[in-house]
């Protein structure tokens, strides 16, 4: 889990959604190649944020290009964040687990943008009523 002294400086509600994602790092230095893709599941989302579970141990500051596939949607959206903090989990069958939390910033397409703000607007409401 997150670290002793874990302070929530979160603006937006969040809320529960699993959904399966796959993401790349940004690599350091001139020419910022991607990592290979490493599939994860989402644990929640807000209107500027993202928290999955993944095997791989990222580093807060990474850059990391995300491809979500969210509930009742064909198309994934493309998007771009920085990585926020990350927490190690109980490990699962002797795989590690670390859960992530990424600060969005960059949609790939406009209409991505629209589709993700469509979606978190639609479940912030229904949490609310």
């Amino acid at each position: 889990m997150r670290a002793e002294g874990f302070v929530n400086r979160r603006r937006y509600l969040r809320f529960n959604s699993e959904s399966k994602i796959n993401f790349q790092v940004q690599k350091k230095g001139r020419n910022q190649t991607l990592s290979e893709k490493t599939s994860a599941i989402t644990r929640n989302l807000s209107i500027e944020g993202i928290c999955f579970i993944c095997e791989k141990n990222l580093t807060p500051g990474d850059i990391i290009k995300l491809e979500i596939v969210l509930p009742s949607q064909s198309q994934p959206l493309h998007l771009e964040g920085q990585v926020q903090w990350v927490g190690s989990l109980k490990p699962t069958e002797n795989i590690e687990v670390f859960e992530a939390g990424v600060k969005l910033f960059t949609f790939k397409e406009e209409e991505d943008e629209n589709r993700f703000i469509e979606y978190t607007r639609g479940k912030m409401s229904g949490r609310l009523n």
